[in-house]
């Protein structure tokens, strides 16, 4: 559960980019488990509401999640190994995360990279305590 959420909040502001990772090994589903997409959702609020994204800024990032959504989709279930789709999911996570650092100011640009770097710590500290 706590690698899940950290996988959220690393691709935190790229909604979809999770939960298509999270399938890119089972290639059968279309759509996430619905408690993933709830978790998921609480999480992005909760970011947003960190950062302090107003109204549009919102609505901008809900437009670039959309954008790319289907690209996520068609990847989910291309027959690619699991590497290649595991390649193409960062590759698409980077560029979600690019459009998405656009939409905030500087200072929220600033306040969410070092929440990543944060995040980034801890999974990492998850992964050599096994």
């Amino acid at each position: 559960m706590k690698t899940i959420t950290t996988l959220a909040l690393s691709a935190a502001l790229a909604m979809g980019a999770v939960m298509a990772n999270a399938q890119a090994t089972t290639g059968s589903q279309q759509n996430p488990p619905p408690a993933m997409k709830a978790h998921h959702q609480q999480m992005m609020k909760k970011i947003a509401d960190e950062l302090g994204l107003t109204t549009d800024q919102r609505s901008q990032i809900k437009s670039i999640q959309e954008k790319f959504r289907p690209k996520f989709q068609e990847l989910r279930s291309a027959n690619l190994s699991t590497d290649a789709k595991k390649t193409q999911f960062k590759a698409l996570r980077t560029q979600v995360r690019v459009e998405t650092m656009k939409v905030l100011t500087p200072a929220q640009r600033a306040k969410f990279e070092a929440m990543r770097a944060m995040w980034k710590a801890e999974h990492q500290g998850k992964k050599a305590g096994k």
